[in-house]
């Protein structure tokens, strides 16, 4: 199977539990450059006049994920972390890299897909 980053950790666990949950974007993202930030000195990914960075891994699609619970809120602040996991997993988009499983190793339950979140609640 296809993984969705080189960097990327397969699942499940060591244990045995199903992870990862969801896959989002988190390679060669572009963010705000930190003031003093140590990444400022690698010349070819940051732009320290625009005060940007492109960096990827899970610095990056946790900001994502994070982003798209906040508009989940936004829209029903009264779900509770287990409605907002099984909605996120429940609205996975599924494609020819994920494949048509229910989970799979390398996409957990699929790839975020923001508007289909937020049009089941």
């Amino acid at each position: 199977m296809r993984r969705s980053s080189l960097f990327s950790s397969l699942g499940p666990t060591r244990d045995g539990r199903w992870k990862p949950e969801i896959s989002a974007p988190g390679q060669y993202l572009t963010a705000a450059l930190a003031d003093a930030s140590e990444l400022s000195r690698i010349s070819e990914r940051a732009k320290v006049s625009s005060r940007l960075l492109t960096i990827e891994g899970t610095s990056m699609a946790a900001p994502v994920v994070t982003g798209a619970i906040a508009l989940m809120l936004q829209k029903k602040p009264t779900l509770t972390p287990i409605q907002i996991k099984d909605i996120l997993q429940n609205t996975a988009k599924k494609d020819s890299h994920t494949q048509s499983s229910t989970w799979t190793t390398a996409y957990g339950y699929g790839k975020l897909d923001i508007i289909a979140a937020l049009n089941q609640i």
